[in-house]
């Protein structure tokens, strides 16, 4: 997937129905318990209706709705019973020897409306499919992973065509209509962005390699060099053009047709391709060869720059941050920054670095003339309108690691740290692919590089997000933290429960904003799986009357004139937030090396690294509430987490910050 820095401004996902006040078959029904969880209450009465060429139910009325031309009227908000097959599939009815592909409906459905699909099959052998099309039936949407709950959500209001195929086997299903409330299942859409033509995948560890199998053409691409002398299988890029070398894979490699069930096919060409990547990683994770096939999703930036400022940093005092200075600045830690690079150059900056590295592997990506090599150093993302760049990960280093008391710009979370820049975002965002092989890196596992750093990290962040679950990222994350670094991401900025990843992986603390009243920032992304909060501002105010918006300072570069003149810059975001956190992790760190990111999980849900916020205990608008550096330091270091070093006022103190217009450094 194609990750992006949160926005400075910023980011995130999600999608499943509503809450209904209609249900089909008793508690045995295999359509109740999921569809449930997956739907929520609708505010309006819900009506209901079945498909109407039902082919497995004989007493129903018949008529055909698989076309455009036929679709099937329906009101909305509804909850729908159907049924479709493959020819010969299924019980005993009209559809069975000829099969019912697809059921096509249409509906007028509104910006932010959601369509839940609910299998009463196992999502595998019984596989269906949902489809969003235009009323022409060119196919804008779908979601066809291999589980038992499919959703889409609307972004424009209009008259659509809703979609309803099986890709394998028979079932009958509940498809609902209404507005969308609550992150959605995981799955596989198409308007998520991702590689086309390409999918990371990875194979057991103990397998026999099979004659022209998928392993032994990933083998003769270069999928395994240099990797040896390696006893675990980890990730490999697969170009998904050498399928047509693989004989169960020959036909869908090579034929030009539409997989989604029906035929529906998008009027982009670009984006059918899209559609033919999504549905070979799908039948390659059905691979006895395969461990986890996923796409290569891509990340980006979460924030746009705004004009630069400096602003007082009242988001310190608001984690109680000049308390924790009082016992440690974080020396001796170590925060991989995943993000676009640095810029190596800024003079608040100097002497907080470690070696890092550049992954990114498409040179048109990189922007640097080459793939992945031995500099971080960040040449710019052209993100802007004016094609100027964000400089996304200097903003985010500053926070965590600026120079503090040296008369010049800003103050860092943990100043006496280091940071491990890792430049994993490029022009357009980045690659998952190279996203893992940055957090192997810093975790100091095997990895493209075929280097692993001195010592790895001890804390990850990742101020960077897109829709769409990989269970191969999830094992990279899994084994980065077995190797004992804490990893820290951001939740997004779209303002809804919608789950955004790397935040949303489960042993990864997933960090929303707030604002200078300590609410929930209007752009940050909630729910059950938000993890804390921290400070990310919000530009739209300014609160503290200092002449300046309430976002976050930080160290900033431009290169709107050409040349990139390293400054400093004003932001909001998650983003921004995430950053405080690992930054606290360091303090945490310095004062308690031997802390074990299942450590600081339980201190995390025990309250003691954090200040309550909203409805007692974890909500999910503030997780666990807003990160407090005092206690989370005091915590690690075997207190009470209850924050009792001296009270420092910080108006008395002086650390030699000069705050004043935002200006480039001289």
């Amino acid at each position: 997937m194609k990750s992006r820095p949160l926005k400075y401004a910023f980011l995130m996902l999600g999608l499943a129905s509503l809450p209904l006040q209609a249900s089909f078959g008793g508690d045995d029904s295999p359509l109740s318990s999921e569809a449930d969880a997956t739907r929520g209450t609708f505010d309006a009465v819900v009506e209901t209706a079945a498909d109407s060429d039902d082919g497995n139910d004989p007493n129903a009325t018949f008529i055909p709705n698989d076309t455009a031309a036929t679709a099937q009227a329906l009101p909305n908000p509804v909850v729908l019973t159907g049924y479709v097959n493959q020819p010969g599939s299924g019980s005993e009815g009209r559809s069975r020897v000829a099969g019912d592909l697809v059921d096509v409906y249409q509906a007028s459905l509104g910006a932010g409306d959601r369509v839940a699909l609910t299998s009463a099959g196992d999502g595998v052998q019984a596989d269906l499919d949902l489809g969003l099309a235009d009323l022409d039936g060119n196919l804008l949407d779908a979601s066809a992973g291999q589980v038992r709950v499919e959703s889409l959500t609307v972004k424009t209001a209009g008259d659509y065509l809703v979609l309803v195929g099986t890709n394998r086997g028979a079932s009958r299903y509940e498809l609902t209509v209404g507005p969308a409330r609550g992150p959605a299942a995981a799955s596989l859409r198409l308007s998520d962005s991702f590689a086309t033509g390409q999918a990371i995948v990875r194979f057991p560890d103990q397998r026999a390699e099979i004659r022209d199998g998928l392993r032994a053409r990933a083998r003769i691409l270069g999928g395994f060099s240099g990797r040896e002398n390696e006893t675990r299988q980890r990730n490999v890029l697969f170009d998904l053009a050498g399928l047509k070398q693989v004989a169960t894979y020959r036909t869908l490699a090579s034929t030009e047709s539409s997989p989604f069930p029906g035929g529906f096919q998008p009027a982009d060409p670009a984006v059918r391709d899209k559609l033919k990547t999504l549905y070979q990683v799908k039948a390659m994770s059905l691979d006895s060869e395969v461990a986890t096939a996923g796409l290569n999703y891509i990340r980006r930036p979460l924030f746009v720059p705004n004009d630069p400022f400096y602003q007082y940093q009242w988001h310190y005092p608001q984690i109680s941050l000049l308390q924790a200075w009082d016992a440690t600045t974080g020396a001796g830690a170590i925060v991989a920054v995943i993000d676009t690079g640095v810029a190596l150059s800024h003079p608040d900056l100097q002497g907080q670095f470690v070696a890092g590295y550049d992954f990114i592997k498409d040179p048109a990506t990189a922007g640097d003339g080459d793939g992945i090599d031995p500099n971080p150093d960040d040449p710019g993302d052209r993100s802007n309108d004016d094609g100027s760049s964000s400089f996304h990960g200097t903003h985010v280093t500053g926070t965590v690691v600026a120079a503090t008391n040296n008369g010049t710009g800003v103050a860092g979370v943990a100043f006496g740290a280091k940071v491990m820049p890792l430049r994993a975002l490029g022009i357009g965002g980045g690659y998952d692919y190279d996203v893992e092989q940055a957090v192997r890196f810093a975790a100091g596992l095997a990895n493209d590089s075929g280097t692993v750093p001195p010592r790895r990290a001890d804390a990850i962040n990742l101020s960077i997000g897109g829709t769409g679950f990989s269970p191969g990222s999830q094992e990279v994350y899994n084994q980065a933290r077995a190797a004992g670094v804490v990893i820290v991401a951001a939740a997004g900025n779209d303002g809804i429960d919608e789950m955004n990843y790397p935040a949303a992986f489960p042993g990864v603390i997933a960090v929303g904003a707030v604002d200078i009243n300590k609410a929930r920032a209007p752009y940050s992304n909630f729910g059950s799986w938000v993890s804390a909060v921290a400070p990310g501002g919000y530009m739209a105010q300014d609160v503290n009357a200092d002449g300046q918006p309430d976002g976050v300072v930080s160290t900033g570069a431009s290169n709107s004139g050409g040349a990139r003149v390293d400054g400093y810059a004003i932001a909001h975001g998650t983003s921004m937030a995430a950053p405080h956190v690992a930054g606290v992790i360091a303090l945490m760190k310095a004062v308690a090396p031997g802390l074990t990111p299942q450590r600081v999980a339980d201190l995390l849900t025990s309250g003691a690294l954090t200040d309550d916020l909203g409805a007692p205990g974890k909500d999910d608008q503030f997780g666990y509430g807003l990160i407090n550096a005092s206690k989370a330091v005091a915590a690690a270091a075997g207190g009470s987490g209850s924050g009792s070093y001296q009270t420092i006022d910080p108006s008395l103190q002086n650390f030699g910050v000069n705050v004043g217009t935002m200006v480039p450094v001289q």
